[in-house]
């Protein structure tokens, strides 16, 4: 399950940089979304995930 979603904007122009961020709440939710989501396709744009711990 994913407890918050964030995505990184430009200050001025207000668009999205690319990338965020998304924290959930246990790490077999965040394995899960690693598996399904790493690589694919979405709206034309190849999605890269990575698994950060933060500490």
């Amino acid at each position: 399950m994913c407890l918050t979603v964030k995505v990184i904007c430009d200050h001025k122009s207000g668009k999205s940089k690319g990338y965020g961020f998304v924290h959930f709440t246990t790490e077999i939710a965040a394995s899960n979304a690693l598996k399904e989501m790493n690589d694919k396709i979405l709206d034309g744009r190849n999605i890269r995930v990575q698994c950060v711990h933060k500490r």
